[in-house]
């Protein structure tokens, strides 16, 4: 489940771990719990310099340091440092707390997340999902260029919030299982371990010894671009023969499910979605300049 860092709909957790008005690394003061998943709880808490609200992300108890969930959450925090772009989550701080837990403090976001907003809106249109998915590839091509892979992209980990001036923005969140290229440090899954989710996983990451990189990040934009337009997953999202079907059969058109989307919007996919990768687009760079041109 999604650890979220979203405001819009704040979860109850009977069992969290920290009461309001625990104090973090001396500096975080905890007011609710707003999101949790089955490796950290993320509460809403209040820095106690400045008052700014931050989502405060803790591993559970019962993951304390040592494991490899605990290494997990602390290369997460590494990754999101070295990235500083406004289409990513922003990191603030980091430590430990006397029980062994690693917790990070990021940005809370005030919105929700295009999960959400698809299973009550889609599809969304042409424009609304260009504009939306723009933020989206520019912050995934600073991480590429950073030699950081996501590894999980999918609706749930981008949240829609809205800017200063009303307009919707879409941001990145959870790289609880990115990939540093240039960290040389063993590797927290086996190599033919599935690391994603299912639906959003490239045919390269279903096929043994393959090495998914880069590429696997841009078709799984891609699949969340063509359901945002469709309302439809290009290949379901769930089901046993889910794996055949990505890694042989081609998806409808878009066009046959929402006629107005036209030809270009086919072809865009029609790459997006090539099985073989070397004949997708090579770069986040690359696959935002033809996302743009369909709306020109």
């Amino acid at each position: 489940m999604h650890d979220g860092l979203v405001t819009s709909r704040a979860l109850h957790d009977p069992n969290a771990e920290l009461v309001p008005g625990s104090l973090v690394g001396e500096r975080y003061v905890v007011e609710s719990v707003i999101g949790h998943g089955t490796t950290s709880i993320v509460y809403r808490a209040r820095a106690l310099e400045g008052g700014g609200a931050v989502a405060l992300k803790v591993l559970r108890a019962s993951l304390a340091r040592g494991t490899i969930s605990a290494t997990r959450l602390e290369r997460e925090a590494e990754i999101v440092a070295r990235l500083d772009h406004p289409s990513i989550v922003r990191l603030f701080a980091t430590g430990w707390i006397e029980t062994g837990q690693i917790w990070i403090a990021l940005e809370l976001l005030e919105g929700e997340t295009l999960e959400a907003l698809l299973q009550r809106e889609a599809p969304l249109g042409l424009e609304r999902t260009v504009r939306l998915l723009d933020d989206v590839l520019a912050g995934l091509g600073a991480a590429h260029d950073a030699q950081i892979l996501h590894r999980d992209l999918k609706p749930a980990n981008l949240v829609v919030v809205r800017d200063a001036s009303g307009d919707e923005r879409a941001k990145l969140l959870d790289f609880g299982v990115g990939r540093d290229l240039r960290d040389t440090g063993p590797r927290l899954t086996a190599p033919q371990a599935l690391v994603g989710t299912l639906a959003y996983l490239a045919p390269e990451q279903l096929t043994p010894g393959m090495d998914p990189d880069a590429r696997a990040d841009l078709w799984a934009l891609a699949v969340v671009a063509y359901r945002a337009l469709t309302g439809r997953a290009p290949f379901g999202l769930r089901g046993a023969r889910m794996v055949a079907t990505i890694v042989r059969s081609d998806p409808s058109s878009p066009s046959a499910l929402v006629p107005a989307l036209g030809a270009s919007v086919d072809a865009f996919f029609a790459r997006a979605l090539a099985k073989d990768r070397d004949a997708r687009w090579q770069t986040a760079h690359a696959m935002r300049d033809a996302l743009r041109a369909l709306v020109r």
